[in-house]
């Protein structure tokens, strides 16, 4: 890293210097203030403006990703303090249904989650666990497989450009979309979902609820 130590920099150094000079910490006082010379600005994020309707045009055409969804994830489990992760393959087809496994060691399937319209599955090891698991609701189902692909605003929506993003939002549901005009981010009720892309793909979705995560992060490009 490349710094100039102006005279005003020495000078206020100098100052500091010798406010601190029968303390303790009078060289690291020194130090430090002439380190601050190469600390840059903070970055000013510009207001975005633009028309309602060619914004929705251009989220539309961006956004034209496909409903079809396999490859290979992490997921990544949060609850409190405790994280749980795991390898897994994911498998979500364009009505709906999901199927996710989870991987172990040499790529064993050690647990299945299937959701089928309203109803779900799952199976640990070779036993059908789900009864003895909390219950999702319809809304928790959901929510789950509309996260996939993220969910696109439309005229119904209120438009409101801000600082680095484009909000849209229609009842409880609010959607963010990025400069580039890819959808980043969605609160629906007490969930929030948050996106992020690689060139155009969909990398990274994590889903949260009060002190509960959960984290797909896709690891090659799906089918």
């Amino acid at each position: 890293m490349k710094f100039i130590v102006t005279p005003n920099v020495l000078q206020r150094c100098y100052k500091r210097f010798a406010l601190s000079f029968f303390g303790r910490g009078y060289l690291l006082a020194l130090f430090l203030c002439i380190l601050s010379s190469c600390a840059g600005k903070q970055p000013v994020i510009p207001e975005l403006t633009g028309d309602k309707e060619e914004v929705l045009r251009q989220i539309s055409h961006t956004m034209s990703v496909p409903c079809e969804y396999r490859g290979r994830a992490v997921v990544r489990f949060r609850e409190n303090e405790t994280l749980r992760s795991a390898a897994a393959l994911v498998n979500k087809e364009c009505r709906g249904d999901m199927n996710v496994q989870i991987l172990g060691p040499f790529g064993i399937r050690m647990a299945e989650l299937s959701i089928k319209g309203d109803r779900y599955f799952v199976i640990r090891g070779d036993k059908d666990v789900t009864g003895s698991l909390p219950s999702l609701t319809k809304t928790d189902l959901a929510l789950i497989k509309n996260s996939i692909p993220p969910p696109v605003p439309d005229e119904r929506y209120t438009f409101s450009p801000g600082a680095g993003r484009y909000i849209f939002t229609y009842g409880e549901e609010i959607i963010s979309v990025q400069p580039d005009f890819y959808v980043n981010g969605a609160q629906i009720m007490d969930y929030k979902i948050d996106y992020q892309w690689d060139s155009g793909m969909l990398k990274n979705i994590r889903l949260s609820l009060s002190d509960t995560e959960l984290t797909l992060e896709f690891t090659d490009p799906w089918n």
